[in-house]
C-alpha cells in the first residue's frame, strides 16, 4: 500500500489531538470529508476547533484501524439489511421484463435488417417480408 498524501498525514494528527471530531463523525453529525475540507480552509488555528479538544473522548492507541472496522461493519449491515428487505419475487418480475425488452429491441433489429436466410438457400423473389420502409425513386 503506498504512503498517505503529506496533508492526509497532518489531518490525522490533527484529529488526534481534536477527539471530539472522532465522535461526532461516529455519531454521523458530519463526514470526514467536511472536516478535512474545513481543516484545509481554515487552518489548525481556527477557534472553530476549540470545541472537539475535549479530552472526555477516550480512543485506543490504534484508533483509525478501529475506526475502520467499525465504519466498515456498519457498512456491511446496511447491506445485509437492505438484502433482507428484497423481494425476490419482485426481483424475478424486474428481470423479466428487461428480458423481454431485450427481446423486443433484438426483433425489431432484426426487422430493420430484414430476415437472415441461411448461405445455403438464397432468398427467393417474390412474396415475403417487407423492408419496414420502402423508398421510391421519383
Amino acid at each position: 500500500m503506498g504512503k498517505l498524501h503529506p496533508k492526509v498525514s497532518e489531518f490525522k494528527k490533527f484529529v488526534q489531538r481534536h477527539p471530539g471530531i472522532i465522535k461526532e463523525v461516529r455519531s454521523k453529525q458530519k463526514t470526514w470529508q467536511e472536516f478535512f475540507e474545513d481543516w484545509y480552509m481554515f487552518g489548525e488555528d481556527d477557534s472553530m476547533w476549540d470545541k472537539y479538544k475535549s479530552t472526555d473522548v477516550e480512543l485506543p492507541a490504534d484508533s483509525s484501524k478501529d475506526s475502520f472496522k467499525k465504519n466498515n461493519s456498519d457498512f456491511m449491515s446496511q447491506i445485509f439489511s437492505l438484502l433482507k428487505n428484497i423481494d425476490m419475487n419482485e426481483v424475478q418480475k424486474h428481470l423479466s421484463n428487461v428480458s423481454n425488452a431485450i427481446a423486443n429491441v433484438q426483433q425489431i433489429i432484426e426487422q430493420f435488417q430484414g430476415f437472415k436466410q441461411p448461405n445455403n438457400h438464397p432468398r427467393l423473389p417474390g412474396p415475403g417480408p417487407r423492408p419496414p420502409f420502402f423508398y421510391h425513386k421519383d
